[in-house]
């Protein structure tokens, strides 16, 4: 029995030495040029990558710089439509026409369809168009209320407003000074 026990101990101290002593028969040696070779391919696939990232950026980038080119020549577009319908007070010569272009752009901001419903009249609501006339004064003038969108009309109408008492007292953007911040 003891001989068995002693087999055993020495197959089990077999097994774990081999384990643990390296084989130099069985390791197969790495070529240091093969590894580099591999990690080279590795490093130029990452090249390749953040090449093709950076072509992708490139083309967004420029491509939002045309979107942004484009709105903001359209906001320009816009801010001259605008100003251009207030820009009518200068073909009358009887009043201060940068006063009148001021009060314009603070009544309604050069928005010809401006509306202020909550202006009351005897006889109608709502001041309407550049120069928020009121409703009663187209009629007065032999227009109808929706004529005052017409910016034409509106600083018609107005300029005739103005006239009647050489004062732009009708509008209380005028007088609480509101209209000098468009001077």
């Amino acid at each position: 029995m003891p001989n068995k026990i002693l087999i055993a101990i020495a197959l089990l101290a077999s097994i774990v030495s081999a384990n643990f002593v390296p084989n130099i028969l069985h390791k197969k040696e790495q070529n240091p040029v093969v590894e580099y070779d591999s990690v080279i391919k590795l490093q130029q696939n990452k090249i390749d990558n953040l090449q093709d990232t950076s072509e992708q950026l490139k083309k967004q980038k420029q491509e939002l710089e045309t979107q942004l080119q484009a709105k903001l020549q359209a906001k320009a577009k816009l801010a001259s439509d605008i100003q251009a319908g207030c820009r009518l007070v200068y073909n009358y010569s009887n009043w201060n026409a940068d006063v009148a272009y001021g009060v314009c752009m603070a009544e309604s901001k050069g928005k010809h369809t401006a509306i202020n419903v909550n202006d009351h009249h005897k006889t109608c609501t709502g001041s309407y168009g550049l120069l928020q006339v009121a409703c009663f004064w187209a009629g007065y003038y032999g227009y109808k209320v929706e004529d005052l969108y017409n910016p034409a009309v509106n600083v018609a109408v107005a300029n005739k407003i103005y006239s009647r008492s050489n004062s732009f007292d009708a509008w209380t953007t005028y007088t609480k000074g509101v209209y000098s911040r468009y001077l």
